[in-house]
């Protein structure tokens, strides 16, 4: 059964990354992980990414984005292209 919470080391183990580039892609600079999206820190606690929003990220790109077949791009003036 697959954890739906995870630590930082856990999910880089999890993707086969070191656990410092997790916290780069937690910055504001490179910004690939959101808070709040697919991580959650709380003062005291560790840092614990929701593993389906990770997946959700590299299947489709941004959570909030749809699948690839029901994908809009929003257009200057205001209308959207399928």
């Amino acid at each position: 059964m697959t954890e739906e919470y995870l630590t930082v080391e856990q999910l880089a183990a999890r993707l086969g990354w070191d656990p410092k580039t997790v916290r780069n892609k937690m910055g504001p600079k490179n910004g690939t992980f959101t808070k709040g999206v697919h991580y959650s820190e709380a003062p005291g606690l560790p840092v614990m990414f929701r593993w389906s929003a990770v997946l959700a990220l590299y299947r489709w790109g941004p959570v909030a984005a749809a699948p690839p077949e029901q994908a809009t791009i929003p257009m200057a003036r205001g209308y959207e292209m399928k």
